[in-house]
């Protein structure tokens, strides 16, 4: 005969859950869903909008450049039946979702003037102007200064 030790046998638990198991898998569903439905939306994100913001600047910069390569006038402007920025010297657009304003003014005795497009001229300079994409709570503009005609951007301090 062995001898009994004083420890006694642990028991085995039965099948199913604990409630925290089955919290944490909710957890973890509820995490999971909240990172991939706003991408499913197809609804641009803040992210989305900042590189938008960054292509328009960076094509109105080939617009630029190429009125000062090849002498001539070039406009930059809104097609609103695409939705889109256009160059007269590209071969593409920056199109918009639906859910994008895409607004182009200028400052006429500081007030803003709704404007169709910006001329880059061959000298260097532009008829400047601030092409604002909105959405919702998200503001970025992109600023063109009619005297030396920089390019900057901006996402702080927008009207709405």
């Amino acid at each position: 005969m062995r001898p009994r030790s004083g420890a006694a046998r642990p028991r085995s638990r039965a099948g199913g859950f604990v409630l925290i198991e089955v919290l944490l898998a909710l957890a973890i569903l509820a995490l999971t869903a909240s990172l991939v439905l706003p991408r499913v939306s197809g609804e641009p994100g803040r992210g989305a909008l900042y590189a938008k913001m960054h292509e328009v600047a960076g094509m109105a910069r080939q617009a630029r450049n190429a009125a000062i390569r090849t002498r001539q006038e070039v406009l930059f402007g809104y097609n609103a039946a695409d939705h889109a920025l256009t160059s007269a010297n590209a071969a593409y657009a920056v199109r918009f979702p639906d859910s994008v304003a895409v607004i182009l003014t200028r400052s006429r005795d500081g007030r803003p003037e709704a404007i169709d497009a910006i001329r880059f001229f061959p000298s260097g300079h532009s008829s400047g102007g601030r092409i604002a994409l909105r959405r919702d709570n998200i503001g970025y503009e992109v600023r063109v200064d009619g005297v030396t005609g920089r390019i900057s951007v901006a996402s702080d301090g927008l009207p709405r």
